[in-house]
């Protein structure tokens, strides 16, 4: 074990059911002034159920096989906060159906291909994909958690949603990591499967954010698409920050905690008034 992975190992990853309920009129207001942004977390938001149910899934796979109770200790709190983010979007998911968005069609599509394709896998590339995408996922939360002012004109609900999601996808960054490396090592499958994963993530946001915006009726607006640039490519956005942490995933000495997050988490936890067990 590495020394960046002794950071993680000694954190507990406690499951927290939370709740979330936004006015429909804040959703709305959100969609009008940031319709571009809020139709790609909308879309984000859509993956999350059947995604989170395929993690847990490829984790449970090697559970019984495991090494050293810490592992299966976190892995155990892994499954819990999966579960309990399928559920807070499931929850949020039905407000956007209501607007006109087809939040079950998107899911259905998902849980198609994964259903039909992922079959066709050995377990070791299923749980390869679900690293992957915690990475993506992880340095995603850090950036939220590191810039909130990226947040700022996002519903309150849907705000402290992300920010609770973000708190926990760090906590349990390194768990899926952990496994894999413990039960099949190879990283050379791991960088394949990231490659394959980021692709298609990447082609389905667009084109559930196209959807959406089309089945709203929402043609953006010079202001919206500046928004939406400041969002994605400003100095605080997405792609400048994820960039480097994307590539670091294909060192042969990478590891999840090389980034060590606890402050980070343990700042917000208090923010957001979360249990630490």
């Amino acid at each position: 074990m590495t020394d960046t992975a002794h950071l993680g190992s000694s954190l507990k990853v406690p499951a927290r059911a939370m709740r979330f309920r936004e006015e429909q009129d804040a959703l709305e207001q959100w969609f009008s002034e940031n319709p571009i942004v809020a139709a790609f977390f909308a879309s984000m938001s859509s993956t999350f159920p059947a995604g989170e149910r395929n993690f847990i899934k490829s984790a449970r796979h090697y559970q019984d096989n495991l090494k050293g109770e810490k592992l299966k200790e976190q892995v155990r709190g892994f499954i819990h906060q999966e579960a309990h983010h399928g559920v807070a979007h499931d929850r949020i998911n039905q407000q956007f159906a209501e607007m006109g968005i087809p939040m079950a069609r998107f899911e259905q599509r998902l849980q198609s291909v994964l259903d039909d394709r992922l079959s066709k896998l050995p377990p070791e590339k299923i749980l390869a994909m679900t690293v992957s995408m915690e990475h993506i996922t992880a340095i995603m939360a850090h950036w939220i958690l590191s810039a909130p002012q990226v947040l700022e004109d996002f519903p309150k609900s849907i705000r402290e949603m992300f920010l609770w999601h973000a708190v926990e996808e760090i906590e349990h960054k390194a768990v899926a990591f952990d496994v894999f490396m413990q039960q099949c090592g190879d990283r050379k499958i791991l960088r394949a499967m990231c490659r394959i994963s980021v692709t298609i993530f990447v082609l389905r946001m667009i084109r559930y954010t196209t959807i959406t915006l089309w089945r709203l009726r929402i043609l953006p607006r010079w202001r919206h698409l500046k928004k939406a640039w400041k969002f994605f490519y400003g100095k605080h956005g997405l792609m400048p920050s994820v960039r480097k942490p994307y590539r670091d995933f294909y060192r042969e000495d990478f590891h999840p905690w090389d980034v060590d997050d606890r402050t980070l988490i343990g700042d917000w936890t208090d923010r957001l008034g979360l249990s630490q067990a």
